[in-house]
């Protein structure tokens, strides 16, 4: 199985979603098509500056 095959399609739960490593993970995962992400942050503020970023 690949790693696309893997995420394709999928929920997946980041925690520290927001931060410098959650960040680069989120837009790693992204090039894979999940169904949905879920970020968990305590700073809800980069969270949300983060589902505005269209990098």
């Amino acid at each position: 199985m690949t790693v696309s095959a893997f995420y394709e399609n999928k929920t997946i739960l980041v925690t520290g979603g927001a931060g410098s490593v959650g960040t680069e993970l989120v837009r790693t995962l992204l090039e894979y098509n999940p169904h949905s992400l879920v970020l968990v942050d305590n700073n809800e503020g980069d969270v949300s500056d983060l589902e505005q970023d269209k990098r």
